[in-house]
């Protein structure tokens, strides 16, 4: 389990990461507070242009359950949510890591 700041995410970041055995790529804007997670199985994610996500072929569509590539592969949202990391930290102990921060 991990946590990413809010502040990571200013201006529309694109975080490719992986947690344990998951690689996620995670989609988010500080300013509305709001980040989705989806697994990206091998695959690399950018922020193109006009918020657009840039992927392997080409502009991929964020939904709410899947990343839908331009070839119609889907890629589905993995679980999470918004919570401030000390609880979070505190409450799982070294069972989880804080993104940014060398463990």
């Amino acid at each position: 389990m991990r946590a990413w700041p809010l502040k990571a995410f200013a201006g529309g970041q694109v975080i490719n990461d992986t947690v344990g055995l998951s690689q996620v790529v995670l989609i988010g804007d500080a300013a509305t507070r709001t980040v989705r997670a989806y697994y990206r199985n091998d695959q690399t994610f950018e922020k193109g242009a006009g918020g657009a996500l840039k992927g392997p072929g080409g502009e991929w569509r964020i939904g709410e359950n899947f990343l839908t590539g331009p070839d119609g592969t889907k890629l589905p949202r993995a679980p999470g949510g918004i919570s401030y990391w000390f609880a979070w930290e505190n409450y799982l102990g070294n069972r989880s890591t804080l993104y940014g921060r060398a463990n």
